[in-house]
């Protein structure tokens, strides 16, 4: 008799597991307030896609509701942007996260990466903080945490209640802006994800001339990002 494996994959936002929500087999489960859940059939393994919302209070409400659903999962992928600490990390780049440490609960998660991905993938540690990070923050981090790599917001979280549950968890980052990279104003990161709003725009441009070349920028490492982090997602699905 054949096993299905069942894998759950979660992200915050809807362009880190976009390519897969696209396939003609994707259904949806469950639709809660900023929340998600997709099934999607493959050969010989049941996915499920979480949408979980930014942040770490969004992450617990996910869980809060995925486990009222008794959907029983094999392994849980987390997957997303990050922001680079490390000075030779590109736009793009795929890592796969060893150790996080948590900045809100100040407490380090080791995090086992099967052999098998080692030479596929670079293996390094991350940071999970409460906020977004800028450049100045990022080197205010890389001081404190020396060896860490990158920044993001919701790996914390996701370890901890992996932890707790005792379900293996593999961390799938893409490097999407770089150590020294400038961001445009708060409300034009989230234009750039959600889509340009031209309103925004201009009052953006009066206030700040270079907020148009940093937003144009920051959708291109997004454009790129994404790309990338899709094809390594099913690189992964596949060889599971």
């Amino acid at each position: 008799k054949t096993i299905m494996k069942k894998i759950l994959i979660i992200a915050a936002l809807k362009s880190e597991i976009g390519g897969l929500l696209q396939d003609r087999s994707c259904q949806l489960v469950s639709q809660w307030k900023k929340q998600s859940l997709f099934s999607l059939a493959g050969n010989r393994k049941m996915i499920y896609l979480g949408l979980t919302g930014v942040g770490k209070w969004n992450v617990r409400q996910f869980f809060n509701y995925f486990f009222k659903t008794r959907i029983k999962v094999d392994m849980i992928i987390s997957t997303g942007y990050a922001g680079a600490i490390r000075m030779d990390l590109k736009v793009g780049q795929i890592i796969l996260a060893e150790g996080i440490m948590d900045e809100i609960q100040k407490k380090y998660y080791r995090i086992l990466v099967p052999p098998g991905y080692h030479n596929e993938f670079t293996i390094l540690k991350g940071v999970c903080t409460p906020a977004v990070v800028f450049d100045k923050g990022k080197k205010i981090l890389e001081k404190r945490y020396p060896g860490f790599s990158f920044v993001d917001m919701e790996s914390g979280q996701v370890t901890d209640i992996c932890r707790k549950n005792k379900i293996p968890l593999l961390i799938m980052r893409v490097i999407s802006d770089g150590r020294n990279f400038k961001f445009p104003a708060m409300e034009f990161i989230r234009d750039s994800v959600k889509g340009i709003n031209i309103s925004s725009l201009i009052r953006g441009m009066i206030n700040d001339p270079l907020t148009v070349g940093r937003i144009f920028l920051l959708r291109i490492n997004l454009w790129k990002a994404k790309r990338s982090l899709s094809r390594a997602l099913e690189n992964i699905i596949s060889g599971i």
